[in-house]
Formats: C-alpha cells, sequence, structure tokens
C-alpha cells in the first residue's frame, strides 16, 4: 500500500519538477493534474471504499493533490494563506512540511500522540501489511513454480499440522507431547522452534551464535565493524556465545517435527509453532518475535521445522553459569 501512495505522490513530483520553484497550479494545469492523480489511483486499483483508503482520500480529490502539492515543493508558494495567528514567513521559505519546521513539529506532537494510536493503528496496519505480502509471495511462487507450488497446504492444513506437532508423544521428549512438556517442565524446559533448509547439524544451534556485523580480533578484543549484531538469548556470563562442550553438557538437543519440498510450507508452520507459544517468558521460549528467518524460494528442497530444546538452561541461568540475554541486537556505529 505504502508503494502504490508512493507512486501517487511521483504524480505531483513530476508536474513540481517540469516547473519553476513555488509556480502556482491553477487553471487548466490544475485540472490535468487531478485527471492524471485520479487516473493514476484507478490504474493501481486503489478503492475508496477500502479502510487504509478512504483515510487517504478522506475529503475530495482536490485537497489531496493540493497536499502533495505542498510536501513536494518543499517551500512556501502562498503566505498570504497562512492561518490566522501562524506566523507569515517569505515566499521560497521552507514550509511546515518539510526540514528543520517539520522536525520541530514533530517533537511536539508525536510524543504526545504516538502512545495513544501506536498501540492502536499498528497492529492493524501490520496485519495487513503481512497479508497483503504474503498474497503477492503466493502469486509470485505459482506463477514462477506452478508445479512445486501445487505442494501449498491450505490454512486449515496448516492448522492441523501444528496441532498434530505440539500433541504428538515424542520420545525425545520422554513420551510426552511438546505442549504436555511445556506445562509440566515450566520451572526446566527451554526450546526454541527453527526451519532450515540444510542439515540438521548445521543448523540446530545456529541461534545460539552471533549474527549479523563482521568481526575480528585486535589486541584480544572482539571488534565489530559497523553494523548490527544479533545476540543470541543464552550467552556465557561475559557475553561469549556457548560452545560446543558446553551446549552438551547443558543437554542441548534437536529433532525435526516437519519436512516439506517448499519452502512457504515450512515457513508457515515454524511461524504458527512460534506464535502459538509466544506468550511464554523468554528463556523458555528461545526466540524474540515470530516469522523474522526467510520468507520465500522457488527452489525445491528438503526444508525441515525443528526443535531444539534443552532441561538445564534455566537452572543454569538461575545459577550464573551461563547469561539470558533480553536485548535482541547492539547496533555498532
Amino acid at each position: 500500500m505504502k508503494i502504490k501512495f508512493q507512486a501517487l505522490k511521483a504524480v505531483v513530483q513530476k508536474w513540481v519538477d517540469e516547473h519553476e520553484k513555488g509556480a502556482k497550479c491553477e487553471g487548466e494545469e490544475r485540472v490535468e493534474l487531478k485527471r492524471e492523480y485520479n487516473a493514476k489511483r484507478v490504474e493501481l486499483g486503489l478503492d475508496p471504499h477500502d479502510d487504509v483508503v478512504k483515510k487517504h482520500f478522506k475529503t475530495q480529490l482536490d485537497h489531496n493533490v493540493s497536499v502533495q502539492l505542498k510536501k513536494c515543493r518543499g517551500v512556501v508558494s502562498f503566505p498570504e494563506h497562512t492561518n490566522l495567528g501562524k506566523r507569515k514567513v517569505a515566499k521560497g521559505e521552507e514550509n511546515s512540511d518539510c526540514g528543520k519546521r517539520k522536525k520541530e513539529s514533530n517533537a511536539k506532537i508525536n510524543p504526545i500522540y504516538n502512545p495513544i494510536y501506536n498501540p492502536i493503528y499498528n497492529p492493524i496496519y501490520s496485519a495487513k501489511r503481512m497479508e497483503a505480502n504474503k498474497k503477492a509471495r503466493n502469486e509470485y511462487l505459482a506463477s514462477k513454480i506452478p508445479d512445486l507450488y501445487r505442494e501449498k497446504m491450505t490454512d486449515d492444513q496448516l492448522k492441523d499440522e501444528v496441532e498434530k506437532i505440539c500433541l504428538e508423544k515424542r520420545t525425545e521428549l520422554n513420551g510426552y507431547s511438546l505442549e504436555e512438556t511445556v506445562q509440566m517442565c515450566a520451572e526446566t524446559f527451554s526450546f526454541y522452534v527453527g526451519f532450515t533448509g540444510q542439515e540438521l547439524e548445521k543448523e540446530c544451534f545456529g541461534f545460539l551464535t552471533f549474527r549479523g556485523a563482521a568481526s575480528r580480533i585486535i589486541d584480544g578484543v572482539r571488534v565489530y565493524k559497523k553494523g548490527r549484531v544479533y545476540i543470541p538469548i543464552y550467552t556465557t556470563p561475559d557475553e561469549k556465545a556457548l560452545n560446543m562442550a558446553l551446549r552438551e553438557e547443558l543437554g542441548l538437543k534437536a529433532f525435526v517435527v516437519f519436512h516439506s519440498p517448499l519452502m512457504e510450507n515450512a515457513i508457515q508452520v515454524e511461524e504458527l509453532l512460534q506464535r502459538r507459544f509466544q506468550h511464554l517468558d523468554l528463556g523458555v521460549r528461545m526466540w524474540h518475535h515470530p516469522a523474522k528467518g526467510a520468507k520465500m524460494s522457488t527452489e525445491e528442497g528438503d526444508y525441515k521445522v525443528y526443535i531444539t530444546f534443552s532441561f538445564k538452561l534455566l537452572e543454569a541461568a538461575a545459577n550464573g553459569r551461563i547469561k539470558l540475554n533480553d536485548k535482541q541486537r547492539i547496533t555498532y556505529k
């Protein structure tokens, strides 16, 4: 949706670029610009009855064009139109939608309204974006790999598969299901849900390593290049990755719960499993947020969803043997 609105803005930006700075858009030029703006809206399939679009086109077309002109110009074109009581500035100066004036306005308004509206609208728009992205991925895969895409599981099939995974009795969990183990061993059980197209042994402990910005050792100190470093949920007390010997000592093991030749299926199963247990405390679940991995692949493979678990991590963290990190990443500048 954001890309579509940017395309609408581009129609007005083109007019601004073709005229001198601060030029008036009126008469036949105004009519022609509105016609092009509305034609682009129809071309993009923006339905004014959709809630998001309706909010964007909340008033007449002329108002929307006026707003976009103001943003694209970036300067005051009609100082005589300044609202009553507000300071008038000279023609050609920065307008209130750009630069320093916009920053000053945001510094006052955002702390007031963001805490009110973000909790309301962010989940709504986030869900719509996720659904739109999912639809776009499915359409792309259906056209790119039609034969393999026939393996795509429906939403009901995915839910049934996740239910089966959670309720199936497993020898790795002493004969109990994942759901039972989480409930009965809440004080000792920690687990991670992941997916991979590689061999399980190569990937099942990867989430316990530092990932992101490249690093090197200088005078015995690890120095990171500019960028973000993702920190494992569990590290040693001095914030180093758990080595193989320590992982074995802490009883970390892994097993596969799902296979598919289509990555999309494995991604969906992983996400549904993570969301199912997202209410658990960090440390019991060894991931911060669900669905943060890869999103799509057109290659056929053996894509697996796996569980990595231990019955000793929580006790070791309580005793100071290892450290539980609630921060997800560090940014090096």
